[in-house]
């Protein structure tokens, strides 16, 4: 039985209600974004909850959100404010009273569907009874009549014939009209790493781009992981959707770009928040990055602006 919840609905005017206001006023609507997409991660989490208490669950949701590891410190310290109280956060586990409200309901749902199918809500899907089965020769109700597959049949004759060449471990023959099973294909050899090969797509292209930089970025120490922590499903949607409009190389000039830009920079050069259009297209025509947008000046900075 599923352990999460498919989808979750909220009023449209919430973002009149005092504690939103609150929000949009402390981080603006990118603040207001990121809670509903912090929502949308509650809710399609097991138990509706999200457990942060591992490094790298932490960090695979502040790449979600498009924030550093502070940042999400920071975004969350507020949410859970006693005053504010729009998310609950208790041993590092992170919920809302709502969702779990339409958890709690679904999940009675759930039970109560898979009860009514099994026939335990008024379906007479069995027999009146005690549920135990007659005794009887076979075990087979009296006056019927079980027509026996004769391939299965010979083959049990074979089976318990010690002369026979089944005994004899001998391999049998397919039946007639059935061919021989073929033999299992051999595995594709594993591809390797991307970092070792030449790129087969654009996707590829573009992710292999921001791997070399990377690569770059740890060697100069602006960087401090050897990997970077992406959600490649997430970003290969986003980069498909731009290629609707951009050419890969416009896109691979944009990450080349972030490597100066100090508000990308800020984020820990996170691909996530790069493909996220309004700074996308900052990059794409920028020379050298001048710093975060006019947007978010003399605002808190939270690392990131994914808003897809």
């Amino acid at each position: 039985m599923k352990n999460n919840l498919p989808y979750f609905s909220h009023d449209n005017n919430a973002r009149r209600h005092p504690k939103m206001k609150a929000l949009i006023a402390e981080f603006g609507y990118e603040g207001y974004g990121r809670f509903w997409a912090l929502n949308e991660r509650i809710a399609e989490s097991s138990g509706a909850c999200i457990d942060i208490s591992k490094k790298v669950n932490k960090l695979d949701l502040a790449q979600e959100l498009g924030l550093n590891n502070d940042g999400l410190d920071t975004f969350l310290d507020f949410l859970s404010d006693p005053e504010i109280d729009l998310i609950n956060l208790n041993d590092n586990k992170i919920s809302t009273d709502r969702i779990v409200e339409l958890f709690s309901k679904t999940m009675e749902n759930r039970e109560d569907e898979r009860d009514r199918k099994r026939g335990k809500n008024g379906k007479d899907d069995f027999p009146d009874g005690n549920g135990e089965i007659p005794p009887g020769k076979d075990d087979f109700p009296p006056g019927k009549t079980y027509r026996q597959d004769k391939t299965r049949l010979d083959k049990t004759k074979q089976d318990i014939n010690p002369s026979g060449s089944a005994a004899r471990g001998e391999e049998q023959p397919p039946p007639e009209g059935e061919s021989k099973k073929p033999e299992s294909p051999v595995p594709k050899p594993k591809k390797p790493p991307l970092r070792d090969r030449e790129p087969e797509n654009d996707l590829e292209r573009v992710e292999k781009a921001y791997l070399q930089n990377w690569d770059t970025l740890y060697s100069e120490g602006r960087v401090t992981t050897l990997e970077p922590v992406v959600n490649w499903n997430q970003t290969r949607a986003l980069l498909k959707r731009h290629f609707v409009k951009l050419k890969p190389d416009q896109i691979i000039r944009a990450l080349h770009n972030g490597m100066t830009d100090s508000f990308v920079m800020s984020g820990g050069y996170s691909l996530g928040v790069m493909l996220a259009a309004s700074v996308l297209n900052r990059l794409i025509n920028a020379g050298q990055g001048p710093g975060p947008p006019p947007a978010l000046k003399d605002k808190k900075s939270l690392g990131g602006l994914d808003q897809w």
